[in-house]
């Protein structure tokens, strides 16, 4: 299973994000070693999965991103896979609709006040 960690860029006083490509093995599987991803090399085009060291060594992210950078990656891999570009959008339609539901249920209990004969 791949999974990825986010977590702020402490290298850089926190500014921005650091994340963590990691490949944890399936469960019974002899290999015990999570990998994690390293982008790179001679050329820009090669991976590579790394075992992560037991003793604990503190080992550096797949990769750093500002947070421009990792703000843009996000809005992209959003539209990519079909999600909501950006969730304040989407919070604004949410806003948007409830305003438009809480004035059509004050109509509907001044319709119902009003056949009830109240005032």
């Amino acid at each position: 299973m791949i999974r990825a960690h986010v977590h702020h860029n402490y290298a850089m006083g926190g500014i921005g994000i650091a994340v963590s490509v990691v490949m944890h093995p399936p469960e019974g599987s002899m290999d015990v070693r999570p990998r994690i991803l390293r982008l790179g090399g001679s050329d820009s085009f090669t991976s590579s999965w790394d075992e992560i060291p037991a003793d604990g060594e503190v080992i550096s992210p797949t990769l750093r991103l500002d947070d421009d950078t990792a703000r843009a990656l996000l809005d992209a891999l959003a539209r990519h896979y079909e999600g909501a570009e950006d969730t304040r959008a989407l919070r604004r339609d949410y806003d948007g609709e409830r305003k438009r539901v809480d004035g059509l249920i004050g109509h509907l209990a001044a319709v119902t006040r009003s056949l009830a004969g109240e005032p």
